[in-house]
């Protein structure tokens, strides 16, 4: 129940070494403890059982991530690595005494925590000199690029190769080079990417581990581009953008595969980027958070991430059981005032993010295109783009999925790709305006007409339930909007007869009947009849202002049985 889609393959794991990794996994702890010691032994260090447990330590906080692969999350990175540990370890060698205050200060300055856990993790703190040394100068950010050549290890760095001699100042052991081959292969497990507010877009190694954990039970969706599955992204690895409050999040990872002269990842990537600036400027806006997205080095697409939502879609909730009967025809009028006071809400909450979309926006902090254009358009807004999130005890709708904004509109290409995307990958037109058709600009109101057509399916929903929406949708009308010559009249006659029968029962004093009318005089309306977002919003803010301070202009509860028994058009009584 996320927004769009594309195929995720399980990321490579390259370079595996069978036989080292799984004695690892598999060989007693007890088993490895005593190995190691007498290794230490063997080499003249003064190795001791506390030195193993930091080991163990470090290999026992890895997690399996969805597609197999280990990583030790960031927070426990920050907790393995603090002054204190890294002098306790450094102690323990005697080889490494005189030098310990240095080395303390290069993993931590420099930095090279990850590597200095990663040697903690497979007993070998003492090359910990060896990575330290000048000629070196090893940190973190060189850990992606230690290869091996002809079996030996090399350090790739500004296109020049750099032999590292890891056993110059230590005695030769036999499992040197398993241990070199372990370090190159384990290095991975240390490097998953953390998402933060400055950095929207990563390329990342097709190695990498990604921070995903398993959510059983969940089927993946498949769509036109690609894929949705349902994953925990580990708490410390998103900072500044969900609210987590040291929990995991269960996010919604849209795959986008696409041909490279298409570029649907990074048309909708560039866009995210802006609309999550857009969302930490105004935090309760009711627009989707895009979290963060990458791309592997191997592949053509790319991956976005979002917050799941559990209540589903738009159309979900009006299908769920406890909403069926919509508003006026629940039983209570305490219970039928709070369900129409949070649909009255939630309506003024998404006119409101169109209003915050259609305003002009800098790019800054966001990736530049020639492209770029500082209003922003929906171009597909429709029940199945309106995402439901449980938040705190009431649930909150967001709009999500961007449809046009993924295209320059101003060229006649871009408006040519657009209606391809529409018809080919969204499925329908059914909300789109007449002016769609047409070969001209198209306009942000655009989404003004597409709105209004939402606010019709909510008004039937919250006077005749879900019985009378099935009605309403059953019509054979595929827009709603129909071609008429020298007419300023566009709405379709199907359409029409609704909103005239709507009219005889919902009362004009009421904020039903109010944004019926509203709907009807500014939002279904030609292009050039057609009220902006701002001035649809500033309307209906009077009508949420009012419902707020008048309960019988919030819910008519004294027509309720009117309403109820009123027949709509091709039949149906509705009796409450």
């Amino acid at each position: 129940m996320g927004c769009c889609i594309s195929t995720l393959r399980p990321i490579a794991q390259s370079d595996k070494v069978p036989d080292v990794d799984s004695q690892l996994r598999e060989e007693p702890k007890n088993s490895r403890l005593i190995h190691k010691s007498q290794m230490a032994e063997q080499s003249g260090s003064s190795t001791s059982e506390s030195d193993v447990n930091w080991g163990r330590m470090v290999r026992d906080g890895k997690l399996q991530n969805k597609f197999g692969h280990d990583f030790l999350p960031a927070d426990k990175i920050d907790q393995y690595s603090t002054s204190e540990i890294i002098m306790s370890v450094l102690k323990k060698d005697d080889r490494l005494e005189s030098q310990i205050r240095e080395l303390e200060e290069y993993i931590r300055v420099r930095p090279a925590r990850l590597s200095f856990l990663l040697l903690v993790s497979i007993y070998r703190v003492p090359w910990i000199k060896t990575l330290a040394d000048p000629k070196y100068d090893f940190g973190d950010d060189d850990l992606p690029n230690f290869i091996m050549v002809d079996d030996s290890p090399v350090l790739r760095r500004n296109q020049k190769d750099i032999a590292i001699l890891f056993c110059e100042s230590d005695v030769p052991r036999d499992d040197d080079g398993n241990d070199i081959r372990l370090f190159r292969h384990e290095r991975w497990s240390f490097l998953a990417p953390v998402f933060t507010t400055a950095n929207f877009y990563q390329e990342l190694d097709d190695s990498v581990p990604l921070p995903f954990l398993d959510v059983p039970g969940t089927p993946t969706k498949t769509g036109s581009f690609g894929t949705v599955h349902k994953v925990e992204l580990h708490h410390a690895h998103q900072l500044g953008i969900i609210p987590s409050n040291g929990r995991n999040i269960l996010v919604a990872l849209k795959t986008i595969n696409n041909l490279p002269q298409d570029n649907w990842f990074i048309r909708e990537m560039k866009v995210l980027q802006r609309i999550q600036i857009i969302v930490r400027e105004s935090p309760g806006l009711h627009l989707i958070t895009p979290i963060a997205s990458y791309k592997l080095k191997k592949d053509t697409g790319g991956c976005i991430l979002f917050p799941w939502a559990e209540g589903g879609n738009l159309k979900d909730f009006w299908d769920r059981n406890d909403n069926k009967a919509g508003v006026l025809q629940q039983k209570s009028r305490t219970t039928g005032l709070s369900k129409m006071i949070w649909t009255l809400k939630q309506m003024q909450g998404l006119c409101k993010a169109l209003v915050e979309l259609h305003r002009p926006h800098t790019a800054e902090g966001a990736l530049k295109s020639n492209e770029d254009d500082p209003h922003f358009r929906h171009g597909d807004l429709k029940p199945e783009n309106i995402l439901v999130f449980q938040e705190g005890t009431t649930e909150i709708l967001r709009i999500a999925d961007l449809g046009l904004g993924r295209f320059h509109l101003k060229s006649t290409d871009g408006r040519r790709k657009a209606k391809e995307y529409t018809k080919t990958v969204t499925g329908t037109t059914r909300y789109m305006p007449p002016e769609f058709n047409d070969d001209n600009h198209i306009s942000r109101k655009l989404d003004v007409w597409s709105l209004g057509c939402l606010f019709i399916e909510f008004i039937i929903w919250a006077a005749w339930g879900l019985e009378g929406l099935d009605q309403f949708n059953k019509l054979d009308n595929d827009e709603f909007w129909q071609k008429r010559s020298n007419s300023r009249n566009v709405v379709h006659d199907n359409i029409s007869s609704w909103m005239q029968s709507m009219r005889k029962v919902l009362s004009p004093r009421t904020a039903l009947g109010d944004i019926l009318r509203l709907v009807s005089s500014d939002m279904l309306k030609r292009l050039d009849e057609r009220c902006s977002s701002q001035e649809i919003y500033t309307k209906l803010e009077k009508t949420v202002r009012n419902a707020l301070e008048d309960e019988d202009y919030c819910l008519d509860w004294d027509h309720k049985a009117n309403i109820s028994n009123h027949t709509l058009p091709n039949g149906g009584s509705f009796v409450g």
